[in-house]
């Protein structure tokens, strides 16, 4: 059997780390009961809208959980900065935005200005 060599855990890795516990089928086992269910070490992560799964070996488990916790730390911190970002665009175009848009008293064209097809019969 071919010898794997040292895994780099990436910086950041989007998927959680979970346990997964369950019965292998086998009528004799220990699980067979459902005391003594058998456990892995997985990466739950989604690819093109499907949920993946991957074991992960006993000496990577923190390591990869690890860097699931960074990934959800800057994903919060990115989405913060968008947000103020995006308010700050928004608060910066509100004294100018009357003045752009087709009336001069509304913050954009109201219906009535607009030319609406007539439905017949009503």
């Amino acid at each position: 059997m071919p010898t794997r060599g040292a895994v780099q855990v990436p910086k950041t890795l989007r998927g959680t780390v979970v346990t997964h516990r369950r019965r292998c089928g086998k009528p004799n086992c220990r699980c067979a009961d459902g005391e003594l269910l058998h456990e892995r070490v997985v990466l739950r992560y989604s690819e093109a809208g499907k949920t993946r799964f991957l074991t992960l070996p006993e000496d990577l488990i923190e390591p990869v959980r690890r860097a699931t916790g960074r990934y959800r730390r800057e994903r919060t911190r990115l989405e913060q900065e968008a947000n103020a970002g995006l308010s700050a665009l928004v608060a910066s175009l509100a004294p100018t935005r009357h003045l752009t848009s087709g009336c001069a008293h509304m913050a954009w064209p109201h219906r009535d200005h607009l030319i609406w097809p007539r439905r017949r019969g009503l």
